[in-house]
């Protein structure tokens, strides 16, 4: 589980993309899309996210401020496009549970 504070815009959501039977996804010349929705399935963010690593498929999403001024339980996921225009979205069962926790400030 991922959990950041309201507000806070430092720390990125990293992930490797990977699948079971084949380990790390190769994401050379692909675009990776960072999708979060509320506890409703609204999407709240759908936004590019970067690629750190394309060998070893390994990804981030760095949030804005904006982006976590709502607190609360959220779902999200990666989307690959790859060069020929498939997509595969990751993780391919469930979804990254993410927080965003009340502060003080």
């Amino acid at each position: 589980m991922f959990s950041i504070k309201r507000g806070d815009s430092k720390i990125p959501l990293k992930a490797q993309l990977s699948r079971s039977e084949s380990g790390p996804v190769d994401l050379t010349d692909c675009a990776v899309r960072f999708i979060m929705a509320d506890a409703a399935y609204r999407v709240v963010i759908d936004a590019p996210a970067e690629i750190l690593d394309a060998a070893n498929g390994i990804v981030w999403y760095v949030f804005s401020e904006e982006a976590t001024s709502v607190a609360g339980a959220y779902k999200a996921e990666f989307e690959v496009t790859f060069p020929d225009g498939r997509k595969e979205t990751f993780p391919d069962n469930g979804f990254i549970p993410l927080t965003i926790n009340i502060d003080l400030g």
